[in-house]
């Protein structure tokens, strides 16, 4: 198991490198009233057998973003991106947050 924090405005290519690996990834932050979760779960969000390459390299490997309030009551609906999307979605994750606001990561390898 890694854990690890970082500031906000450090933290993409690290979170892209924890979400794109095999096994659990999330990452937490706290926005003004929200408490954001952008996680991957190999249960969910990847493929339960693995191809050979070349095909690896097109099967789904899905984040989804999860927004809450301090008590778990959600504010927004999930949303979930598409492996192509993975930048999009770190842009929306941390979108609104200060350079030094603190981002959470974690990652379980499966």
């Amino acid at each position: 198991m890694f854990f690890t924090t970082v500031k906000s405005g450090h933290a993409p290519r690290l979170i892209k490198r924890i979400l794109m690996r095999r096994g659990t990834s999330t990452a937490y932050l706290t926005v003004g009233k929200e408490s954001r979760m952008l996680m991957h779960l190999s249960v969910s969000h990847e493929p339960v057998t693995r191809l050979p390459w070349p095909l690896s390299m097109m099967v789904m490997h899905d984040v989804e973003i999860v927004v809450s309030d301090s008590q778990g009551n959600k504010l927004k609906p999930n949303k979930r991106f598409a492996k192509g999307q993975i930048n999009r979605a770190i842009e929306e994750f941390l979108a609104g947050s200060h350079p030094n606001d603190e981002v959470q990561i974690n990652h379980r390898d499966s």
